[in-house]
């Protein structure tokens, strides 16, 4: 198998091992929520946790990539909720 053959394999397989992941069976506004918190942390080093420092290019590579997740996304419950803690609720981290 040539490395190209190699590539494509991998990443077919780590699409369907993506899929089956329990985090697109929870509600989207959830899901969204926690990608965004993780992305303020990286920008701000945490703001409503210990203090790490900023990584400004690491919120950047999160946020630019969000779009790839658009098919998992799809998947996830239109639920709403209350509010932000009803929303984080969903996540168990």
């Amino acid at each position: 198998m040539s490395d190209i053959e190699e590539l494509f394999d991998f990443e077919n397989k780590a699409d369907r091992q993506a899929k089956d992941l329990g985090i697109w069976r929870l509600p989207l506004r959830s899901v969204l929520t926690s990608l965004y918190l993780s992305a303020d942390h990286l920008y701000t080093g945490g703001r409503f946790t210990a203090r790490t420092d900023p990584k400004p290019f690491n919120g950047d590579a999160l946020l630019s990539r969000i779009s790839y997740l658009v098919g998992f996304l799809s998947s996830c419950s239109p639920d709403i909720g209350a509010h932000i803690d009803d929303a984080m609720s969903a996540i168990n981290m």
